[in-house]
């Protein structure tokens, strides 16, 4: 456990270190200071050796809710599922309100410029005795970081052992095993508007991902997308945070059932090629994650929504707009995955199971899973523009309506989310239709 969390520090690091000594050298040479600079280039490697490890004793402690806690078992595990939901939410809730002053605070407009950012730029550039005080703050900030890197780090080797010695690998027990063609709840919602072979590919998708989720592991991707390049720049911009949640949100959703989709399917590949239209392919998937993310936008933001100060408009809008971040991520991720050769895919390791499992290896997946997160950002451009202060402001100083500005610029997100999302898998489609076996 302790070579795989050094090799994904490793590679995490390369990834994003050329990205942050840009950030860094622009954050001093705006700020004057280049001891800013130096203190964002230590303090980088620092984030992400806990950004890893946050990441594996989630991912370890998620497995172990999905296998024990929530255990498929109907209506009890539905409720235990809730419920660890509900706990979430209210954790996140209130860690919102302590952190509002400061969020508050890295909110600015066109007339203060890095002003608002004084407290941040304080920590690093102190006045009177620069160098003492910066050396303690360091050492307590690295202190404790020490201490909760490390905490994580033994508990996510204990929970990996615990997983590998005393929970069962094989793949002879029966898990979910009812038909595919069996009516059910998803039948009556879907019926009349979905055809049977789109449902059908529904229920496969998220099946597979029930009995082997490897996919549940890429929201650990998001993680570190939002919290090294997406909190700077919402900080810096002044972007209502909310807006960086459902991109959140709409990201972990997206990326679960879009990304490598040749992998996924490689073993029935051929007869999927013969049988499955091109059409049943890519909508199932696609449906699939819009359904699972209207689900986790309602219960993970929704509630947080309404009891915040946006109206109940701009809530319900923002709900909308993760739910489009998501089918934007999904149908990009198709339409890129089908674009791989069958040569480019081999057997890749799963987590605590020996169900055999086919991936795309090398840096390729990588690289398509960052281009996605960063086209999908791309299509938030209206909504993040139009909700940031120093864009509605001058706006309504010719008098155009604030709430216009930031309603307007939400429902032009929905419309371009759509846009993508409907061309991305056209794209799949037709490169679904003209796929060869290698």
């Amino acid at each position: 456990m302790g070579g795989l969390l050094t090799f994904v520090y490793a590679r995490t690091l390369a990834r994003i270190g050329p990205p942050a000594i840009g950030v860094a050298v622009g954050l001093g040479l705006a700020a004057d200071s280049p001891v800013l600079s130096l203190s964002i280039l230590v303090a980088t490697p620092a984030m992400v050796a806990l950004a890893v490890a946050v990441g594996a004793a989630s991912g370890i402690a998620g497995r172990h809710a999905v296998t024990h806690v929530v255990g498929g078992r109907g209506i009890r595990g539905s409720v235990r599922l809730v419920a660890g939901v509900v706990v979430f939410a209210a954790t996140f809730a209130i860690a919102s309100l302590v952190g509002a002053p400061f969020s508050d605070s890295t909110r600015f407009g066109p007339e203060s410029g890095l002003d608002s950012l004084s407290p941040v730029i304080e920590f690093f550039r102190p006045s009177g005795d620069a160098t003492g005080i910066l050396a303690l703050r360091w050492l307590a900030a690295f202190s404790t970081l020490s201490l909760i890197v490390l905490a994580l780090v033994s508990v996510s080797v204990a929970s990996a052992q615990r997983h590998w010695l005393a929970d069962p690998v094989g793949t002879s027990r029966a898990v979910d095993s009812r038909s595919l063609l069996a009516r059910g709840r998803l039948d009556r919602l879907l019926g009349g508007r979905v055809s049977r072979s789109t449902r059908t590919v529904i229920r496969g998708t998220w099946r597979v991902e029930r009995r082997n989720p490897r996919g549940l592991l890429y929201p650990t991707f998001v993680l570190v997308f939002v919290g090294v390049l997406g909190f700077p720049v919402f900080a810096l911009a002044g972007i209502p945070f909310a807006l960086l949640l459902v991109l959140a949100l709409g990201l972990a959703a997206g990326v679960v059932f879009g990304t490598d989709p040749v992998g996924r399917a490689y073993r029935p590949l051929p007869l999927l090629l013969t049988t499955a239209d091109a059409r049943t392919f890519v909508v199932g998937p696609l449906v699939a994650t819009v359904l699972t993310a209207v689900v986790l936008v309602a219960v993970g933001f929704v509630p947080l929504g309404l009891l915040s100060a946006a109206s109940v408009p701009e809530t319900l809008l923002l709900a909308v707009v993760g739910v489009g971040f998501a089918a934007t991520t999904t149908a990009v991720a198709l339409a890129m995955g089908l674009d791989v050769s069958t040569d480019a895919v081999g057997r890749v390791p799963t987590y605590f199971s020996d169900v055999r499992t086919y991936g795309e290896t090398g840096w390729g997946q990588f690289r398509r899973v960052g281009t996605g997160f960063l086209l999908t950002s791309a299509v938030g451009l209206p909504a993040f523009l139009g909700n940031a202060a120093w864009v509605y402001d001058p706006l309504a100083a010719v008098g155009v309506p604030i709430v216009a500005v930031r309603l307007g610029s939400l429902a032009l997100t929905i419309c371009v989310a759509a846009g993508v999302s409907w061309w991305s898998s056209r794209v799949a489609i037709e490169r679904y239709r003209g796929y060869e076996l290698v």
